[in-house]
């Protein structure tokens, strides 16, 4: 389940707003819980297999950020497991869902406890902050006081996410996933084509690979506001 699709735009997502700002009305730390379970399912949805790694990431982080205010050899052997786990990854081809991601986001974080920034966070913030689903696939870096929930609803706000979504959900459909089937064409038959459709390839999949991005990004950000 991606972003793009009909599962994500017309169930998943408004289902969760709606349930969210629902329980926001009795209890916040209710709808912190729904906004949990939400972003476990939507990360199990991509691939299982990877859960239990992110959640054994999460704990290990937490765990040392409590106890890290002015102890640089815990910020040490926090950041060398964040990294030494994305660099096995990246060296073996298991290359779970978000792995960058979450990586240098708990390793921000960890900067941030150990420079005195930021005051431990309770539990469950810390792990949406981690785990929200508009961020986990594609980012963005958010620190965490920027990344907390609102709780009731802004409409203006709402307004520009929906417009947002849609503008990233036209750049990926309409423009990326259009030519990435001329790009296949042309990279397919890269013996025989000529020189000017070879600029072509390269060009149209540089335009296909930054529409890609951009259109992913501003979806994940319209979630987020």
């Amino acid at each position: 389940m991606t972003f793009n699709t009909f599962n994500f735009m017309f169930i998943f997502l408004p289902i969760t707003l709606i349930l969210f700002f629902t329980f926001a009305k009795y209890s916040h730390n209710l709808a912190k819980i729904l906004l949990l379970c939400a972003s476990i399912l939507f990360y199990s949805s991509i691939n299982l297999k990877y859960l239990p790694l992110l959640i054994i990431s999460i704990l290990i982080n937490y765990f040392i950020s409590i106890r890290l205010i002015s102890r640089r050899l815990l910020l040490i052997t926090g950041i060398s497991l964040n990294f030494l786990l994305l660099i096995y990854c990246k060296i073996t081809g298991f290359l779970p869902l978000g792995i960058s991601f979450y990586t240098f986001t708990q390793t921000s974080y960890l900067f941030d406890v150990y420079l005195g920034k930021n005051k431990n966070s309770c539990f469950i913030d810390y792990v949406n902050y981690v785990l929200f689903f508009g961020c986990i696939a594609s980012g963005p870096i958010a620190k965490i006081n920027e990344a907390k929930p609102e709780f009731s609803i802004d409409y203006e706000k709402l307004s520009l996410g929906i417009t947002l979504f849609f503008l990233g959900l036209f750049k990926k459909v309409f423009i990326a996933d259009r030519l990435s089937g001329v790009v296949n064409q042309l990279f397919a038959a890269s013996n025989v084509i000529t020189f000017t459709e070879a600029w072509l390839a390269v060009f149209a999949y540089s335009v296909q690979l930054y529409f890609d991005f951009s259109g992913y990004s501003d979806m994940a950000i319209s979630i987020g506001i």
